[in-house]
């Protein structure tokens, strides 16, 4: 509710910007039909297989073992399911992780996920302190009933598993870390200058044989970017690392869905990170 009326009085500020924004939202649905009318999905998932194959993992395996569990624990059904979750699931049947790092813990379904995809590795996550005002500001958590019932019930979810150690700090602090971490997920803030720290952290936190995926990658300039959400930061952060010869990195689709991937420039990627 507070989010629309900033928006009407924003508009009602500068009138002389309404026309061009309707024009710009017709233009929006003309590209969005454009691109799901012809959205072949078993096309994408076809080259989501190879690029799976290509990093020697069984995409069809992981999905295999990912429905399993989700038919144990039911709430790891969420809209916010994504690749992420069977890329976790292919590595778990092909590589020996003892330890993870998960930079952005959420509501701790991804950390819970995690612990028993690999219950053998020790599992750090890491998110912001709950008084945080950026935490508070985001993710509907701006009153105190709404964080404490969130807090609560990740916090709940975090203790489930024995082999998960949940620290509350910004992620620019593992600058002074120096453990070492043989899968590190990035799903923090998404823009600059949080991501960029990220990505370095990572580099230097992974093992020599570690993997690293970074969530959230516009392959495409983002409209309206933001630090916390959408932005190009990642993208623009990996491929000078690339350019200079410190990693390589391959992309794949977030989702294979019509709606969230049928759009080329608002496409989102998972990008697989390893050291040269």
């Amino acid at each position: 509710m507070n989010k629309l009326l900033s928006k009407i009085i924003r508009n009602l500020k500068k009138p002389q910007k309404v026309p061009y924004k309707i024009f710009e939202r017709i233009l929006n649905l003309i590209y969005f039909f454009r691109f799901t009318l012809n959205y072949k999905q078993y096309y994408y998932e076809n080259e989501q297989n190879i690029k799976f194959n290509n990093h020697n993992l069984d995409r069809k395996s992981g999905l295999k073992k990912l429905d399993q569990l989700k038919n144990s624990y039911s709430f790891l059904n969420k809209p916010m399911s994504s690749e992420h979750q069977v890329l976790f699931s292919s590595l778990s049947l092909k590589k020996e992780i003892k330890s993870i790092l998960e930079i952005g813990t959420f509501d701790a379904t991804n950390t819970f996920l995690l612990s028993k995809l690999f219950p053998s590795a020790k599992i750090t996550t890491i998110d912001l302190k709950d008084e945080d005002k950026k935490f508070k500001d985001t993710y509907n958590r701006n009153s105190d009933e709404k964080l404490k019932k969130f807090s609560d019930e990740r916090n709940k979810l975090l203790k489930v598993s024995d082999n998960i150690l949940f620290l509350q700090e910004n992620s620019v602090n593992l600058t002074f870390s120096n453990q070492k971490f043989d899968l590190i997920w990035i799903d923090g803030a998404h823009g600059y200058p949080v991501v960029t720290i990220d990505i370095v952290n990572s580099l230097r936190l992974c093992s020599e044989e570690g993997l690293i995926i970074c969530d959230d990658v516009y392959e495409n300039k983002v409209n309206n970017a933001d630090d916390m959400y959408s932005s190009h930061a990642s993208y623009e952060t990996l491929s000078v690392l690339k350019q200079s010869g410190i990693i390589n990195f391959d992309l794949f689709y977030k989702r294979l869905t019509k709606i969230e991937n049928a759009i080329p420039k608002k496409r989102k990627f998972l990008g697989l990170i390893k050291k040269i």
